[in-house]
Formats: structure tokens, C-alpha cells, sequence
């Protein structure tokens, strides 16, 4: 699996998805879908935590959905709003 993610072009701690759009302050939104299961209190891994803290410091908006869903909801809000909905800023963040 990791071969095939890196011949892709996937590499570690870097999350999915990138939409290089400003909105509402931010300059663009990382975000990273994850399986539906994936419960309200687990945690990113330790790199991509780092990722999206990196990024949210820098400006951006960061997010983590739980499936598609979420991700619509996410990607709707912000190209209409400006904002993540609060419930799918990754909540390990400091906000800014």
C-alpha cells in the first residue's frame, strides 16, 4: 500500500486534499477525509497532526471529515461562507 501511495504521489503526514481557494480570511483549506468509523474523539496520526497545525498556523483552514458527507458539508460552508463548521475543525488545534 505504501508503494502504491507513493507512486501516486501521497506522501506521509501530508493530508488528501488541498483546494487552493481563499475564503472568509484563510488563505486555502487542508482537509482529510476519513472513514466513516473513524470515532469524534480519535486523533489524527502524529504527522499529519503536525501538518494541519503547521498549516492552521500559516493561515489556512484545516479540517477533518468523516466521510463524504462531512466532506460536502466542509467544502459547501467554506466556498459560500468563508468558515469550517466548528464541529469539523480538527480539535486538536489551537484556534487562531
Amino acid at each position: 500500500m505504501a508503494r502504491r501511495q507513493f507512486w501516486i504521489g501521497l506522501k506521509p503526514g501530508v493530508v488528501d486534499y488541498l483546494l487552493p481557494v481563499a475564503r472568509g480570511g484563510w488563505h486555502s483549506l487542508w482537509f482529510d477525509m476519513k472513514r466513516g468509523n473513524f470515532g469524534p474523539k480519535e486523533k489524527a496520526p502524529d504527522d499529519e497532526h503536525a501538518w494541519l497545525a503547521k498549516m492552521r498556523e500559516q493561515g489556512h483552514a484545516t479540517a477533518l471529515t468523516r466521510g463524504a458527507i462531512q466532506g460536502r458539508e466542509l467544502l459547501t460552508a467554506y466556498l459560500k461562507e468563508g468558515q469550517v463548521p466548528a464541529h469539523l475543525v480538527y480539535p486538536y488545534l489551537t484556534p487562531l
